[in-house]
């Protein structure tokens, strides 16, 4: 779960950085910037769920192989 949610802050940063927060916003002033955050993290937690990149698995089995 954990590893899950690293993957989705993750990909919600590199949505941020491609400029895909700022294309959803679009001149829609304080309201919009929140929303479009919110709407990034939504598509990211989505995409994790569906498999991501593969990075939670990655990072799980990292983690497990250290116990």
């Amino acid at each position: 779960k954990t590893a899950q949610e690293f993957e989705s802050v993750f990909i919600a940063e590199m949505l941020s950085h491609a400029g895909f927060e700022k294309a959803i916003a679009m001149d829609s002033g304080p309201g919009g910037e929140a929303f479009s955050r919110m709407l990034v993290e939504s598509y990211a937690e989505k995409l994790t769920e569906k498999g991501g990149f593969g990075l939670a698995d990655q990072i799980y089995r990292q983690l497990k192989g250290q116990l």
